[in-house]
């Protein structure tokens, strides 16, 4: 049996800037900067600020396919649910870093990462699914 070895990171460079040519659309990542303590009603308002590095980022749009993202869409009752493949590097050329309850603002849509499928060290994009109402 043989093996294909380490991939070097010249070559998972290259995949990279390959997966980012094909994607035929661009998004921009949003999150709630808002940490501050509740007001007297309990609540805290959103403040949505858009993060450093992740402002038209290269990407593609699906509707979700397989078992596992049929199930987790479903979950999501009244929501409308896509799978956003994102470039694994931003503008800066630093990992992407898209997390849970984020916004991504592409194509007139207003849209939140729900889901992160699992991150890999050698990834090309972050994949994540990504809903809004309907």
């Amino acid at each position: 049996m043989s093996s294909i070895g380490r991939v070097t990171a010249a070559q998972l460079s290259y995949w990279q800037a390959a997966f980012t040519a094909t994607c035929d659309s661009t998004c921009t990542v949003q999150r709630n900067a808002n940490l501050g303590s509740p007001g007297a009603d309990g609540t805290t308002a959103d403040s949505w600020a858009n993060v450093p590095g992740l402002v038209n980022i290269k990407c593609f749009v699906t509707t979700p396919q397989g078992g596992v993202q049929v199930a987790l869409a479903a979950a999501l009752v009244d929501q409308s649910v896509w799978a956003v493949s994102v470039a694994a590097l931003d503008s800066n050329g630093a990992q992407t870093d898209v997390r849970r309850g984020d916004r991504l603002l592409l194509s007139g849509l207003t849209l939140t990462v729900q889901h992160i499928f699992d991150p890999t060290s050698l990834s090309v994009a972050a994949v994540v699914l990504a809903s809004a109402p309907r």
